[in-house]
């Protein structure tokens, strides 16, 4: 039998905040429906999620009003033991849930605590690690694994439970396009039937699904902890003025045919094409991609394996990076992008090959003058976090270089600036929430005025609004000469701001060029589970020049 959660006028107010996170919310999710929560950051949405699971009021302090009741059954009279074998979650931050030894044991871990039999124990254990593609990682430490595949693993230790209610908070930030769609089926299913599921997200692609499913039936928007909208998936997601207004990107298909004042709107791409097909397109977009300047980092056959015996994770890979450059990396979990990424960075020495920043080997380049020319944000921004305020972590670096005390003011504040944080400079970096220690790492770079900044992921956990405020801020300096090279699954980002476009499979470098050439190699993107964006294959089956939603909107507008 499948279980029901009920919240009746759930509240929350977290300690030592004069706010309320949630205010009056009332919520059923009925057996085996998926439930798509949206909304801007900051909304709720992942303090319903925690309320919906009773970790809110059992490990998060604060006030609680309302009530949230499985099967009739208030949530807080229930033991964490009981209230496990029927609701899981995946944090948003998924490492914070990864402590184990190896893979094997983290999917093991809570099923001992739940007293599972062993020779239940161990198949499950095997059908989960098969079915989330982890099996030939099993003896791996978890610490070891790319964030993909972290957040894989923390997804296939909720699963082996077997919870009859899952909620997964943005599950698929970390993943490449193949993986999300894993992920997701993964989570829908159980035992033969849909499995009721509550989606945390900020991409409505995801909420969408893929070609034949999965994808949500239901869509509750948040603003202010409150439910401002809760209906069917096919109509929320057909309102792109409505989930605008809500801090929401709409579907990029959907976008189009919002843009073009159409009377229908179209969520996928057979739903366009005979919308859009009788319009008349002019010519193409004029992209202006000038000469790339000279290279300022060059690499040449780098090899590299970690010590621990995994994968090769580079295989003679030479690139430049040219100054001033876009520049996009993308791959599968796994492909050795990070690795590429650090080693450009001089964070990490390959086995084999040179690395050369500015016509000098970073072998012999001193870690100051490095610091200079190269900057790094992390994948998760609390590997380089750790000081007691904002405004003292992006001051770290420029105190480091000496400079005086007006100028390290100065920068301070302009970086605070240009990521929107000048409110907060006096908080706790760990106070923060995920997305804005991801800005906050950016500014803690930008302040040191690096020559070239390599950013693995900067959009993680950022909402509509804040990943646009990071990239028009990093096309901005990009267009003051900053080089940038950019880690990401995000295509739709790929498309509209990057030059360059990198792919790599398996440690190796696949696919090299503008956008708009590498995205019509779909044989080899799919190899490396790279997907372009829907409004390119839109804009392909029109037989029109676009990369974005933009473009394609303009290049019809102007035939109609």
């Amino acid at each position: 039998m499948s279980s029901s959660l009920t919240a009746q006028q759930l509240g929350f107010t977290y300690r030592r905040s004069s706010t309320a996170a949630l205010t009056g919310v009332d919520l059923r999710l009925p057996p085996q429906q998926f439930t798509a929560l949206l909304g801007a950051a900051g909304a709720g949405k992942s303090t319903l999620a925690m309320a919906l699971t009773g970790l809110i009021p059992r490990s998060v302090r604060g006030r609680r009003e309302g009530t949230v009741h499985l099967d009739g059954r208030d949530l807080a009279e229930l033991a964490a033991a009981e209230v496990a074998q029927h609701i899981g979650i995946v944090f948003q931050d998924f490492e914070s849930q990864l402590f184990a030894t190896s893979v094997t044991l983290e999917l093991a871990f809570g099923l001992e605590n739940l007293a599972v039999e062993t020779t239940e124990m161990r198949q499950r254990v095997e059908d989960y690690l098969r079915l989330l593609r982890l099996t030939e990682l099993r003896d791996r430490e978890p610490a070891t694994l790319s964030g993909g595949q972290k957040q894989r693993l923390a997804l296939a230790a909720a699963l082996a439970l077997e919870p009859e209610i899952l909620i997964l908070d943005e599950p698929t930030t970390d993943l490449d396009a193949a993986s999300r769609v894993e992920v997701i089926r993964a989570a829908r299913w159980w035992r033969g039937r849909p499995r009721t599921l509550v989606l945390v997200e900020h991409d409505t692609e995801a909420v969408l699904g893929p070609p034949g499913g999965p994808g949500a039936d239901r869509v509750v928007l948040l603003e202010a902890g409150q439910v401002a909208v809760d209906g069917p998936a096919d109509t929320v997601l057909r309102d792109p003025a409505l989930l605008r207004r809500h801090g929401v990107r709409p579907p990029q298909v959907a976008d189009v045919c919002d843009r073009l004042g159409l009377p229908e709107i179209a969520l996928t791409v057979a739903e366009a094409v005979p919308l859009i097909g009788s319009l008349r397109p002019s010519a193409g977009p004029a992209r202006a991609r000038g000469a790339p300047g000279p290279a300022v980092v060059s690499a040449r056959h780098l090899d590299h394996e970690y010590p621990d015996g995994r994968a090769q994770a580079l295989r003679d890979v030479s690139v430049d990076i040219h100054e001033g450059q876009f520049t996009a990396i993308m791959g599968r979990n796994g492909s050795g992008k990070t690795t590429l990424a650090k080693v450009l960075s001089g964070l990490l020495v390959p086995d084999a090959g040179q690395v050369d920043v500015l016509g000098r080997d970073l072998r012999g380049l001193p870690r100051a003058d490095l610091a200079r020319h190269v900057g790094y944000v992390f994948q998760n921004p609390d590997h380089q976090l750790f000081s007691a305020t904002v405004a003292d972590e992006i001051a770290f670096g420029p105190r480091n270089f000496g400079l005086p005390d007006d100028e390290v003011r100065d920068r301070v504040d302009a970086a605070l600036a240009d990521v929107g944080l000048t409110e907060l400079r006096r908080t706790d970096p760990f106070l923060l929430r995920k997305g804005d220690r991801q800005r906050l790492a950016v500014a803690a770079v930008l302040a040191m005025s690096p020559r070239v900044i390599v950013l693995d992921e900067p959009t993680t956990g950022l909402d509509e609004r804040q990943q646009q405020a990071v990239m028009r801020l990093l096309r901005r300096l990009n267009r003051a000469d900053l080089t940038v090279v950019m880690v990401t699954h995000h295509a739709n980002l790929v498309a509209e701001y990057a030059d360059r476009l990198v792919v790599m499979t398996d440690g190796r470098i696949v696919l090299d060029g503008p956008p708009e050439v590498v995205f019509r190699r779909r044989d080899v993107l799919a190899a490396a589970s790279v997907l372009p964006p829907p409004v390119v294959d839109l804009a392909d089956e029109l037989r029109v020049d676009a990369l974005t939603v933009d473009e394609l909107a303009a290049v019809l507008r102007v035939g109609r």
